[in-house]
Parts: C-alpha cells; sequence; structure tokens
C-alpha cells in the first residue's frame, strides 16, 4: 500500500526491527517496495522476517463522516508556518513593527497580526513604546482593511518582556482609547482575550473591566463604545422551582440566607474557610475547632458577623460522590429551614485540587436531585459563587450538558446600565470579561433575515478524513477505529437556535455568522419551522453561540432601558 511507504519507519518500530548493518529504504516508485541493502545473508534473513512481520500486520481502511472533520485531523500549523514565511520573506522587524500574516480555515480569521515587541539588544524597559506603536498599529491596520472585528491578547506580562500586569493592559487600553476617540468606518468589535488558566487571570479581568468602565465616556461627555460584553455574565438557570445562578466573584461579598464554607475542620487559614471565618468572627471558628464531623455530613453555626443568617460547614473529602450527597443535603437543609436562598463555593477545587469539571458536575447533579419532583416551596435561590475564571467557565460548560434548561446571561452588578451623549449610537455597558468585547453599535437588526438563503448560499462540501489502521490483531485495529471516531466526538457540539433568536442579529452580524459557518466548517439545518441545530467543532460553535447571545443580550437591554426611560 503507497501510505504504508511514507510511514514505514513507524511500522518497523511497531514490528520491533531493531538497527542492523542492513540499509531499509521504502520506495512508491514505480511501486510500493523496499530496497535492502547490506551483507547478503543479513539481507536473506530480514527479507523473511520483513515479509512474515507485513504478512501478519491487519489493516483497516477508516474513515470519519463530519464537519470541520479534515481540518481537526491534518492541523494547520505548516500552512499557517508557511504562511509566516511568505509574508516575513527577507524583512528585518523593528520593535513596534506589525507583520500581516494570512489565516487559516480552521483559525476562523482572515489575518493574523505577528507583533515585534522585544526591543534591540533586549533592553525590556523600552518595551512599553514597543507595544503602543505594535498595538496602535494593528487597529489602524484593521480600519485600513475595513474589517469588522479583531481579537487582542494582553502582551507584556510574559517574560520575554516582563511588563508588570497593570501597565500592559493600560497601554492596551489606552490605544483603544486613542483609536476610538479618532473615526472609525468598520471596526465594531474589539475582543480582549485574557487565558482563564493564567496566573494573573483575575487580576488582569478586574483591571481590564475598570480601565475600559472609566473609558466608555469621554471628557466631553460622548460615549466612545457602545457596550461591554463578556464570557463571564451571570448565568441563571431555572432548575425545578428554583433559580440556580453561577457567579464569578467572592462569597464573601455575598448576602443570601445561608452561606455555605468548605473546610477539612483542621485548617480554618487557607482558602475560602479562611475568608469566611475572617468575616464571620473568632467565635465561629471557635465553634469549628474540635468538631466531630461524620464524611458526608453538614454542621451549621450562628453566622456571627457575616451579613446571613446561617453558615454551613462541610469536607468533600476530595470526593465527587460525597460532594454531590452535600450538594443534595444543603438543598434540603435550606428547604426544611424555611431559608430563601443559599451560596455554594466550589467545594475542594481550590485548596482539595479536584478537577473543577468533576466538582461542577457533583454539585450541580447534588442541587438537580435535590430539587427534581421536590416543588421547594420556600428556597428559591441557589447561588454558585466562583472565584476563579477556569473554574467558573467549567460550571459553565457542565451546566449546559446537565441541565435541560434554557439559560438567561445578566450583567455583573458592578457594570450597570449607563445613558450618556453618543455620537449616534447607544452606550450601554452590560458585563466585564475573559473575552471581552469593546462593540460599536452598527445597524438594527434585520428583520427580513433568511437564514435558509443563507445556508443554501454556503458552498457544499463532504467532509471526510480517511485512515489507514495498522495493528496486529483485528481487535487492536478495531479499538483503534473506535478511539479515531471519539478524538473527534469528543471536540464536537450541537447548538439548538429558535428563528427569533437569529431575528435578533444585525446585518453586520449576518454576515460575522455567515462568514464563520464558512470558515469554521460548520453545519446548520432546519429542524423545525422555528429551530435551527448547528453542529461542528466545539470552538466553532461557541464562536456563533457568544455571538447570537451577544445580540439577544444587547435586546434584552435595550428592552430595559426602553422601560426604564418611559
Amino acid at each position: 500500500m503507497p501510505e504504508m511507504v511514507k510511514h514505514f519507519s513507524e511500522i518497523l518500530s511497531l514490528v520491533g526491527v531493531k538497527k542492523s548493518t542492513v540499509e531499509i529504504n521504502p520506495t512508491s516508485s514505480p511501486s510500493p517496495c523496499v530496497h535492502l541493502t547490506g551483507p547478503r545473508c543479513e539481507v536473506e534473513i530480514l527479507k523473511e522476517n520483513l515479509e512474515s512481520w507485513l504478512q501478519s500486520l491487519v489493516t483497516e481502511r477508516f474513515e470519519v463522516d463530519g464537519p470541520g472533520v479534515q481540518p481537526f485531523f491534518q492541523g494547520e500549523g505548516q500552512q499557517l508556518q508557511s504562511h509566516f514565511n511568505s509574508a516575513k520573506g527577507q524583512r528585518t522587524l523593528t520593535p513596534g513593527d506589525v507583520l500581516e500574516v494570512n489565516g487559516t480555515p480552521t483559525l476562523g480569521c482572515s489575518k493574523i497580526f505577528f507583533m515585534e515587541c522585544v526591543p534591540k539588544g533586549g533592553k525590556k524597559d523600552n518595551s512599553g513604546q514597543a507595544l503602543h506603536s505594535g498595538l496602535g498599529r494593528v487597529l489602524a491596520l484593521c480600519e485600513q482593511h475595513s474589517w469588522g472585528s479583531v481579537a487582542l491578547p494582553i502582551i507584556g506580562p510574559g517574560l520575554a518582556l516582563s511588563v508588570p500586569v497593570k501597565d500592559a493592559i493600560k497601554i492596551l487600553t489606552d490605544e483603544i482609547e486613542i483609536f476610538l476617540s479618532g473615526y472609525t468606518g468598520s471596526l465594531h468589535t474589539i475582543c480582549i482575550t485574557i487565558m482563564p488558566n493564567y496566573a494573573h487571570s483575575e487580576e488582569m479581568f478586574q483591571t481590564v473591566c475598570g480601565n475600559l468602565s472609566a473609558k466608555m465616556v469621554d471628557n466631553t461627555g460622548q460615549a466612545l463604545f457602545h457596550s461591554l460584553t463578556t464570557d463571564l455574565d451571570e448565568v441563571i438557570l431555572a432548575v425545578d422551582g428554583i433559580q440556580l445562578h453561577l457567579v464569578f466573584g467572592d462569597i464573601t461579598n455575598e448576602t443570601t440566607d445561608a452561606i455555605v464554607n468548605t473546610t477539612d475542620f483542621t485548617d480554618f487559614q487557607t482558602g475560602v474557610c479562611k475568608d469566611i471565618l475572617t468575616k464571620a468572627g473568632s467565635q465561629v471558628q471557635a465553634n469549628l475547632t474540635g468538631a466531630q464531623v461524620q464524611r458526608g455530613k453538614i454542621f451549621t453555626t450562628q453566622p456571627g458577623g457575616f451579613p446571613c443568617k446561617l453558615i454551613i460547614h462541610v469536607c468533600g473529602q476530595r470526593d465527587s460522590s460525597v460532594i454531590k450527597s452535600l450538594a443534595k443535603e444543603i438543598v434540603i437543609y435550606c428547604e426544611s429551614g424555611h431559608y430563601k436562598s443559599v451560596a455554594i463555593p466550589a467545594i475542594c477545587a481550590g485548596k482539595g485540587g479536584m478537577d473543577p469539571s468533576v466538582v461542577a458536575k457533583s454539585i450541580l447533579q447534588g442541587v438537580k436531585d435535590a430539587v427534581q419532583g421536590a416543588n421547594p416551596m420556600y428556597l428559591k435561590t441557589v447561588r454558585i459563587i466562583l472565584l476563579k475564571i477556569n473554574v467558573f467557565l467549567k460550571f459553565k460548560a457542565m451546566a449546559q450538558q446537565i441541565l435541560s434548561v434554557n439559560k438567561q446571561l445578566t450583567a455583573p452588578a458592578h457594570l450597570v446600565p449607563t445613558h450618556s451623549t453618543t455620537r449616534g449610537r447607544s452606550a450601554t455597558t452590560t458585563g466585564g470579561s475573559v473575552s471581552r468585547r469593546v462593540r460599536r453599535s452598527r445597524s438594527l437588526p434585520s428583520s427580513s433575515f433568511d437564514l435558509s438563503s443563507l445556508v443554501a448560499s454556503l458552498p457544499v462540501t463532504q467532509p471526510t478524513a480517511a485512515f489507514l489502521v495498522i495493528g496486529f490483531t483485528y481487535d487492536n485495529v478495531f479499538d483503534a477505529c473506535q478511539e479515531i471516531r471519539r478524538a473527534y466526538d469528543n471536540q464536537c457540539s450541537t447548538h439548538s437556535f429558535s428563528s427569533e433568536d437569529i431575528g435578533c442579529l444585525t446585518d453586520d452580524e449576518v454576515d460575522q455568522l455567515r462568514s464563520k459557518l464558512n470558515s469554521l466548517h460548520l453545519q446548520m439545518r432546519q429542524s423545525n419551522a422555528d429551530s435551527w441545530v448547528m453542529t461542528g467543532l466545539k470552538d466553532g460553535v461557541n464562536e456563533v453561540v457568544r455571538l447570537v447571545q451577544g445580540a439577544l443580550r444587547r435586546q434584552q437591554l435595550s428592552m430595559v432601558l426602553e422601560r426604564t426611560l418611559l
């Protein structure tokens, strides 16, 4: 088989061929074969062994079908490298220079900007000016090419430049302010991305929120941009008679009737436990000292100085089944005690070191089990308070999987709707973010938008990835084929939209939707007269979901503002 020639060295390793004085040269021309060169006796022995080994192998041609399957398995790193080399050529970049490189289909963007930030001689003291120049150049290029959106990371705090986090963010937000102070015709979305697991993610988020909120209105009272939106907006889910809130924030700021403290009942000076007890006071800690609590049971105390009616202390034992049981018992206890609301942290996801996804599944399932069919009369609100960005995102993703309910996104309390004089645009703030968008309104929702026509206009493709699977036994090969299929399936997702949701998109957003469906290899089909189903790789599906949710939030906020003005 021609494919075996290209990967013959891996096949030799698979069958256990060791290095010898015989030279092995596979070739596919004029037909697939292997040339052996060396001492005659050793060549004969290796030839017989190779024939035996190759005949014993099991081969299977296998195909995986689905949207985005080819770029998923092929990867596009080499293509991007080729684009970079072509764009750079013999050019020497100086600090502040920006190199425009063509994007790749899977990345879903037209261009990637490479910015030279390291000053000559490696003097980091001058890196700030290079950042100013480079970021200003990027924004100017977007406007020059009439691009509608750009994603910018926080550049500088890493080892290469060592710019303090607050300074790096100030440079970025200052350049955004300078750009928006002038005339802009096409760029309507600036997305500031923050890696959830970065050491300073939370500090970055708060600083970006503060800086951009302060810059919404210039010194003349005019709004520089339309709105701020976020991936960390509070999520509210209706679950069998209660409201379940996923909140990115600090549990010590909560004012619910009951507060849950997570502790091992021995160490009260770390994590969430320390924060809660510091606010509650020494008497509450004294009540905990020496407490004998059975595995999977709750322990309650008076609130002390904490602004609540009761503190519920639990130990998750770093065990998912225990955490699930505790979440269920917390809800049942609050209902029986006539408490209307309770705040729960991510038990064992911090100091406990457990996988946030495992913790999320346990807590959410425990809450769901507690209220399912129970028709609670008193408990109306369960707030899950998540201090870390990555933990919040894991809970948000898990909630979409295990809670079959509709969700509503609301703006964080510290960024409330704001009215101001604008240059012909709305200036409403909603949210603060990991993926933070500074957005300018471009047009009103397109009431005549026909999604059927858009989908029909997209190129028709038959996405298939073909494999030749080689192994020692049929079972080995079968298992490998299944693993290949699972690898693709695990990176795919499906999301449903109502026709009403899609109808909230502006003309610009419809163009973005068309571009994303095409470049991210997504498929859309109509499930019924009022519903559409989108399928594809998770990252691509999530991009479209964020686009539609942003339109929905804008519409909801407009309705709130209209009622307020009335």
